[in-house]
C-alpha cells in the first residue's frame, strides 16, 4: 500500500516516477506498530497457508494445511521490519537519498515531515517522499489502549466537548511528495517552517503532556520563523478528546498564541471526524489541510468540527472565548494554518502551512500573453493538423527598428558583429527578474537585452565593450570608459567572451574581494563565463583555487582546462557536499574568498565555508530577487558580504569605471585575460540561444552573430518598423484628455516623446486623468495642459517651427519654397527661428502686389 500510494503521490505532483530513478530523493516513513508481527514474525508458517479476510470490520487470519503450502522463505522477517516500509520504496523506485523510518508514537508523521523538510533545506536532497501506514489488525492492541483509558467507550471522539471520553482508533495510509516550491508543478500548500521538541522528565510520568514544553515549542516556533502569531487563521490541534490531553494542549496554545490576540483563535481536530490514526495522525491532519483545510485553501473555508455541543468546564480558554472550536464553515483570511501533533512519550511537533497564492483559474484568459499549449494525437499527422489550426506567431523574439542613428553622434556608434547573452538576460526574458524601473514604469518600460558587444567603430577599429542599452542589435552606443581595443591576434568570436565576465571578475575579486597571493578561494560554477574568468585571475594571482560544477562533463572540462586545480578541489554544485570538501582540504580553516552564484541552502553552506575575516562575493540573482534571509550570526567571524552587480557601474557614481577600464586594458596587454569557450548562434535564432542558456548545459559564453563574415556592415536586418519620437521636440495633442488622447500620449511616450502639450476644452475633470498625468511626469516627461483654445492659438503663433517639430529636411524645404515662390532669402538660422506669426505677416504682405517682393526679415519682428 505504501508503494502504491508513493507512486500516486509522485504522479499527482506532475512527475513521472521514472524521472526520479537514481535521484537523491529521501524516503521517510512514520510507523509505530506493525500489528501483523504477532502472526507473521512470531509464529512458524512453514507448511501453512495464511488466509487474511475481514469480518465485522476486523482483519482475521486463517491457517490452512489443506491448501497449497505458502513458502515464505524468511520473507516474513523482512516484511515485518519497520525499516522495510521505507527501504522497499527506495528499492523499487531506485531512489538514492536517505531511507528510514521514524517512530515518535502519535507525532511520528510530523516528525517524518520535519526530517524531510530538513533534508531539503540543508541541501542533502532535492525532494522527499513522506508517508505513513496504520492498520488496526490485532484486537489485543485495542484492548491495551482501552486498559490505558484512552479509548472512548461510546465509540465517539469528541475533542474539547463536555462529553469527551477518549478517542476511537482509525486506519490510514497517506503519502506526501515534498519539494521546493520553485521546482513544483503542483502545489496544495507550502510549509514555511516545522519544529520538534521533547518534554524531557516529568514527575507525573512519561505519558503526561507538558504544558511548559508545548508552550515553549509554539513560542520558539513563531519567533524563529518570523511569522506573527496574529496571522494564524486556524490551528488544527492534536485534540484526542482524552481527559488530560485536551486541557493541557489548549492551555499551552492559550499561553503562547492568545495573550495579545484581539480575536478568538479558531481551532478544530480532524479526530472528531475520522478518529485517531495514532502514528499516522499527523498526515491525516495534513490530509484535512488537503481535503478540508486545503479544500479550505481552495474554497476559502475551514470545515467544522463534529461531536461538539458545549465546552469542557476544565478548559478556561474555551469558557472565556479566547479559543473557539469551529462549528460552521469558517472563512480563511490570512492563509496560515498551524498543526499540532504530540506523542504519548513526550515528542512534540508543530508545523505551519500556508495556502498557495497561485490559485487555479478556470475558463479562458482575457489577456494576450503567450501560453504553452500541449497537444496530443494518435499520430504525428493529427498533431500537425492541430498545430496548423492554432499556430499563429509563436516567436518569442523579433527584431525591432531602433532610434540610435537618429539620437546619437555617428562617432559614438559601433556596428556590432557579435553580441553576448548573460544569465540576467534569461531572467528578464522569462519574467523571473523584474527591475525597479519595470515596476515603476509598467508598460512604458522596455527591458534591455544584452549589455556587451564586439564590432567596428566609425574609424574601422575593432573594439569590444559594455553598454547600458540593448546590445543585441546591429548598432550600439559606446561608453568611452567601458570599451577596449581588441588585440590584433584575436578574432571577434574570442573578444565577444571578454567584456562582462572579466569586468565582473575584476570588480568582484580585485575591487571588492581585495584578492592577494596565497588566498584560498572557492569559485562556484567554474565552467560558467565568470567562473572561468575568475579562475584565470585567481591562478595568475597565486591563489589556491577550489571550484564546483554540476556534471561529470563539466568536471572533465575543469581538469583539462585548468590542470593546476587539484581533482580533490572540484566539488558538486548540485548539493552542499562541497562544504565538507572545503573543510577537509583546508583542515577546518575555510577559504578567504567565496565567489558565489548558488542559491538558498547552497548559499548558506557557502557562507559557512569562509574563514575568519573572509569575503563573500555574491554574483547570483536568485537570492537577491527572493530577498532570502541570511543568519546574522555568521558575521561573528568578521566576514564581509558584497553584492556584485555589474549594471550598477552605469547608475552609481561611476567611481569604479576608470579603474575597471584600466584593469581590463592591463589584463589584455599582459596576457592575464584569456578568451573562454563559446557557442555561437545566428541572429535568426535568438530564441534558441536563450533556451540553450536557460537549460544550463552550456560551458563558457553564448554569443549571437549579428553580422557574418564578408557582409556589409550597413546591411539591414529584417525587422519590424517602429516610429520614434524625438526627445527634444514637443508633441501637441488636441483632445489630449479624452480616452483616445490618453492612449495616444501613452503611445508617444513609449516611443520617446518627452514634451507633450494637451489641448482640452475642460482640463482635468477626473481622478483617472490626474493619475495619468502624474504618471507621465514621474517618467520625466514635461506635460503642459491648455484648456483655453485662444491661448493655444497664441502659443502656436509664437512658437518657432523648431519647437513645433520641424526637422532639417523640413527646414531645407521651407527655405527653398520661400526663395522660389516668394523671392525671400532666409538663412537656415532664420528659418529655424521662424514662427507662425512671422509667416502670416509675410503671407499678408505678399498679397499686396504693390509691395516689393524682397523683405527685410528684421521688419517682420515689429
Amino acid at each position: 500500500m505504501l508503494l502504491e500510494h508513493s507512486y500516486e503521490a509522485i504522479i499527482d505532483a506532475g512527475i513521472n516516477p521514472k524521472q526520479l530513478r537514481g535521484k537523491n530523493t529521501a524516503v521517510v516513513i512514520a510507523v509505530s506498530y506493525i500489528e501483523a508481527q504477532e502472526k507473521f514474525l512470531y509464529q512458524d508458517f512453514q507448511g501453512y497457508t495464511l488466509i487474511m479476510t475481514r469480518h465485522n470490520h476486523h482483519i482475521v487470519f486463517y491457517e490452512s494445511r489443506s491448501c497449497e503450502t505458502l513458502m515464505l522463505s524468511g520473507a516474513n522477517l523482512i516484511g515485518c521490519s519497520k525499516s522495510t516500509t521505507a527501504n522497499v520504496i527506495s528499492y523499487y523506485l531506485d531512489l538514492k537519498g536517505p531511507s528510514y523510518t521514524v517512530d515518535s508514537a502519535c507525532s511520528s508523521s510530523l516528525s517524518a515531515m520535519a526530517i524531510g523538510y530538513e533534508c531539503i533545506m540543508s541541501g542533502k536532497c532535492e525532494d522527499a517522499i513522506i508517508g505513513t501506514a496504520h492498520l488496526c489488525i490485532h484486537p489485543i492492541v485495542n484492548m491495551q489502549f482501552a486498559r490505558m483509558g484512552t479509548l472512548s467507550p461510546t465509540g465517539y471522539c469528541s475533542p474539547f466537548d463536555i462529553a469527551a471520553d477518549g478517542y476511537t482508533r482509525s486506519e490510514t495510509v497517506a503519502m506526501v511528495y515534498l519539494q521546493k516550491a520553485k521546482n513544483a508543478k503542483r502545489i496544495y500548500a507550502t510549509c514555511p517552517y516545522i519544529k520538534l521538541n521533547s518534554d524531557g522528565y516529568k514527575k507525573e510520568g512519561i505519558t503526561y503532556p507538558s504544558i511548559l514544553m508545548q508552550s515553549t515549542l509554539l513560542t520558539e516556533f513563531y519567533k524563529e520563523c518570523g511569522i506573527p502569531m496574529s496571522c494564524l487563521d486556524y490551528v488544527e490541534t492534536h485534540g484526542t478528546a482524552t481527559k488530560i490531553g485536551d486541557p493541557q494542549e489548549l492551555s499551552a496554545i492559550y499561553n503562547s498564541l492568545c495573550k495579545n490576540r484581539k480575536t478568538p483563535l479558531m481551532i478544530g481536530s480532524v479526530k472528531s471526524n475520522i478518529g485517531h490514526a495514532e502514528a499516522a495522525s499527523g498526515l491525516t491532519q495534513i490530509a484535512k489541510v488537503k481535503y478540508a483545510v486545503i479544500i479550505a485553501f481552495e474554497t476559502g473555508f475551514v470545515p467544522p468540527n463534529i461531536h461538539y455541543t458545549s465546552p469542557r468546564k476544565d478548559i478556561d480558554a474555551l469558557l472565556n472565548g479566547s479559543i473557539h472550536v469551529i462549528q460552521e464553515p469558517m472563512p480563511i483570511t490570512n492563509g496560515y494554518i498551524g498543526i499540532n501533533s504530540f506523542g504519548f512519550g513526550g515528542a512534540n511537533a508543530h508545523m505551519l502551512l500556508k495556502w498557495n497564492l497561485k490559485q487555479k483559474v478556470n475558463g479562458k484568459s482575457n489577456d494576450n500573453l503567450p501560453r504553452l499549449v500541449t497537444l496530443s494525437g494518435r499520430t504525428e499527422e493529427s498533431v500537425k493538423l492541430f498545430i496548423n489550426d492554432i499556430r499563429g506567431d509563436l516567436s518569442t523574439f523579433c527584431w525591432i527598428e531602433n532610434n540610435r542613428s537618429i539620437e546619437f553622434r555617428q562617432e559614438d556608434l559601433v556596428h556590432v558583429v557579435y553580441s553576448s547573452l548573460n544569465f540576467k538576460d534569461v531572467l528578464l526574458a522569462t519574467g523571473k527578474l523584474i527591475s525597479h524601473d519595470a515596476i515603476t514604469q509598467g508598460r512604458f518600460f522596455q527591458f534591455p537585452l544584452g549589455i556587451e558587444y564586439v564590432g567596428l567603430d566609425c574609424n574601422g577599429q575593432h573594439i569590444m565593450g559594455i553598454c547600458n542599452d540593448n546590445s543585441i542589435g546591429n548598432i550600439v552606443v559606446k561608453d568611452k570608459y567601458l570599451c577596449w581595443k581588441i588585440p590584433n591576434s584575436w578574432t571577434f568570436e574570442e573578444a565577444a567572451t571578454i567584456p562582462v565576465v572579466y569586468s565582473t571578475a575584476y570588480l568582484a575579486l580585485h575591487i571588492f574581494g581585495k584578492i592577494k597571493s596565497g588566498d584560498k578561494i572557492l569559485i562556484h560554477s567554474g565552467t560558467g563565463g565568470v567562473g572561468q574568468a575568475a579562475i584565470y585571475l585567481a591562478l595568475q594571482k597565486g591563489c589556491e583555487v577550489f571550484t564546483t560544477v554540476g556534471t561529470n562533463d563539466k568536471r572533465d572540462f575543469i581538469r583539462k582546462m585548468f590542470p593546476a586545480i587539484l581533482d580533490k578541489h572540484i566539488g558538486n554544485s548540485r548539493d552542499t557536499n562541497f562544504e565538507q570538501m572545503i573543510m577537509q582540504q583546508t583542515k577546518g580553516r575555510g577559504v578567504d574568498i567565496v565567489l558565489n552564484s548558488l542559491a538558498e541552502e547552497k548559499l548558506i553552506a557557502s557562507v559557512r565555508c569562509l574563514a575568519q575575516n573572509g569575503r563573500f562575493l555574491e554574483i547570483g540573482k536568485f537570492d537577491f530577487i527572493s530577498n532570502n534571509p541570511l543568519d546574522i550570526s555568521t558575521f561573528q567571524k568578521g566576514i564581509s558580504f558584497h553584492g556584485i552587480t555589474l549594471e550598477n557601474i552605469f547608475t552609481d557614481d561611476h567611481k569604479y569605471n576608470s579603474l575597471l577600464c584600466k584593469m581590463i586594458a592591463d589584463g589584455l596587454e599582459n596576457g592575464t585575460i584569456k578568451p573562454i569557450q563559446v557557442k555561437i548562434f545566428p541572429k535568426t535564432d535568438v530564441e534558441g540561444a536563450f533556451r540553450y542558456m536557460a537549460s544550463g548545459k552550456h560551458i563558457g559564453k553564448i554569443i549571437i552573430n549579428i553580422h557574418e563574415k564578408n557582409e556589409y556592415l550597413d546591411k539591414h536586418i529584417l525587422a519590424h518598423r517602429r516610429y520614434y519620437c524625438l526627445r527634444d521636440r514637443s508633441y501637441i495633442i488636441l483632445g489630449g484628455l479624452g480616452g483616445f488622447g490618453l492612449e495616444l500620449i501613452d503611445w508617444l511616450i513609449l516611443r520617446g516623446a518627452r514634451n507633450v502639450v494637451l489641448v482640452s476644452r475642460n482640463g482635468i475633470k477626473n481622478g483617472y486623468q490626474r493619475m495619468k498625468v502624474q504618471l507621465w511626469k514621474s517618467y520625466g516627461v514635461n506635460v503642459l495642459i491648455i484648456k483655453n483654445i485662444s491661448v493655444m492659438k497664441v502659443l502656436i503663433q509664437n512658437s518657432s517651427l523648431t519647437d513645433l517639430g520641424m526637422d532639417s529636411m523640413m527646414s531645407v524645404k521651407i527655405q527653398q519654397t520661400l526663395k522660389q515662390e516668394f523671392d525671400i532669402f532666409l538663412s537656415m538660422q532664420e528659418i529655424q527661428n521662424l514662427t507662425f506669426a512671422k509667416l502670416t505677416k509675410m503671407s499678408n504682405a505678399n498679397d499686396n502686389v504693390h509691395e516689393e517682393k524682397k523683405y527685410d526679415i528684421e521688419k517682420l519682428d515689429n
